[in-house]
């Protein structure tokens, strides 16, 4: 390849790189125009509001501490809850979604299809339409983050599967095993701490999600939350925000620690 080539090809790819920026730039200041984000009333008053709020959320008011217990208790129980159904779930639909599992496209469309509607329709959704038919309450909200873990979760672990190296694939197969051991062997057990990877990080999404929910009376800490804010009793919104936060880090925590665990066992 000649010199005049290599710079010709530098140019062009200069050339789409700056374009790319451009086109980049100028979507990032057409969506900030179209939230207001320029819009000078929208900052008028805010130290001021800002001032005012801070000084009613301090300081936090613990006196109804013993009455968040169980709510807490029931933010952790749905999201660990969904995490698991969803992967119970969600891992034998991902194999059925996979190209490298089965040659049957029309399962593998199907399949792919269903995940995408459950993990199209957000958990707010779910927990609305699961409300009405089950009733509000905890079990509500765990099935409507089940259903979407579901197609999160198929979704990723099938494509950790179809990115498993073929080889080892290969010399089960030389050994004579049927289809139900090359997945369970050559297949999952390549993928299996990318999927457990996939799982601690959903069960982070759906612990902060459970909080959300019970906003719209899908039980947990969140229906307490949003009870003291339509009283206006933002000393107590203080101190639930400081339990949940101090929940999410203790997650966070744990997931960190048993993803750490999973890597070097792998």
């Amino acid at each position: 390849m000649s010199t005049d080539s290599c710079h010709a090809q530098l140019k062009k790819k200069r050339r789409n790189v700056l374009m790319a920026t451009a086109i980049g730039v100028v979507l990032i200041i057409a969506s900030l125009g179209i939230v207001g984000a320029f819009n000078s009333d929208a900052y008028s008053g805010f130290i001021s509001n800002f001032v005012r709020l801070l000084s009613e959320f301090l300081p936090p008011d613990f006196s109804r501490i013993d009455l968040w217990w169980m709510p807490l208790c029931e933010t952790v129980a749905m999201a660990l809850a969904a995490t698991a159904l969803g992967l119970l779930i969600g891992l034998p639909l991902s194999v059925c979604a996979a190209n490298n599992t089965h040659s049957h496209m029309w399962l593998q469309h199907l399949t792919r299809m269903v995940l995408n509607i459950l993990r199209t329709i957000p958990d707010l959704i779910w927990a609305v339409l699961l409300c009405v038919a089950f009733g509000a309450g905890a079990f509500a909200g765990m099935l409507a983050l089940c259903l979407h873990s579901i197609g999160a979760l198929g979704k990723m672990c099938a494509e950790h599967l179809e990115h498993t190296a073929p080889e080892p694939i290969l010399a089960i197969q030389a050994t004579g095993a049927h289809k139900f051991q090359i997945i369970t062997h050559g297949i999952l057990a390549q993928a299996s701490p990318q999927c457990m990877d996939a799982t601690l990080y959903r069960l982070e999404i759906n612990m902060r999600s459970a909080i959300i929910l019970g906003f719209i009376g899908a039980g947990g800490l969140g229906q307490e939350l949003i009870s003291s804010m339509r009283v206006l009793a933002y000393a107590e919104v203080s101190a639930q925000l400081l339990l949940l936060i101090a929940l999410v880090a203790l997650v966070d925590l744990c997931s960190s620690f048993l993803r750490r665990r999973t890597l070097q066992a792998s």
